[in-house]
């Protein structure tokens, strides 16, 4: 059931034909992660917090800057100096106190025991090095997450002959298993700051041709 409080801050959604109480119920039990909290993640996570999204995990290691500012518009001139999912955490529950915020901080490096993908390629037959040209080089791997997340790697990037780029599937983190929200396996592409294609819950490994 809606507090009375909510049922006023969602008035305009309640009483929408195709949205109602029902809906908002839906938006209410959602949960969205938001990759990035700079231009584009901004209005993004606003929007969410006051449609009233019941849990927003926002991800991002960089810090907020002055520059950011211009575009940036979750952040203000004190967020400066600060890390970005702390300004969106406090920025989210000004918004709305009714959505739960999950933005884990990022300053202890974690250690992954991991298999690179392009040994688990070679062990499943799909060849790379010199068999990896003409229209072959358009070929991607497809890795698919417990939840439905998808993301896309292309051959080359993780062919060491054409690239010093490490991509690896995890399975131990700081000496431990991967807990239940990570595990049993993650994609991790060290160096890679944005971590829209470290895949969570990894269930599906699939090549795939990008026509």
């Amino acid at each position: 059931m809606f507090s009375p409080d909510e049922i006023e801050r969602y008035a305009r959604h309640i009483v929408l034909h195709g949205v109602g109480g029902p809906g908002q119920q839906k938006l209410r039990a959602a949960r969205v992660l938001v990759v990035g909290a700079g231009g584009l993640g901004s209005p993004l996570i606003q929007y969410l917090a006051a449609a009233g999204i019941g849990e927003i995990g926002v991800l991002d290691d960089d810090k907020v800057s002055l520059s950011n500012l211009q575009r940036q518009v979750l952040h203000g001139t004190t967020d400066i100096g600060r890390a970005k999912v702390e300004s969106a955490k406090a920025a989210i529950e000004r918004l709305n106190p009714h959505v739960k915020v999950t933005a884990p901080l990022s300053n202890a490096p974690a250690t992954f025991d991991a298999v690179a993908l392009s040994l688990i390629l070679e062990k499943a037959g799909i060849g790379l090095g010199d068999t990896l040209k003409g229209k072959r080089l358009a070929s991607c791997l497809l890795v698919e997450a417990a939840d439905g997340y998808r993301a896309v790697i292309a051959l080359p990037e993780i062919d060491p002959a054409f690239s010093d780029k490490q991509i690896v599937l995890a399975y131990l983190k700081d000496g431990k298993p991967l807990d239940e929200k990570e595990g049993p396996y993650r994609i991790v592409i060290p160096g890679e700051k944005r971590m829209a294609r470290w895949v969570r819950q990894v269930t599906t490994l699939k090549i795939v041709d990008v026509q």
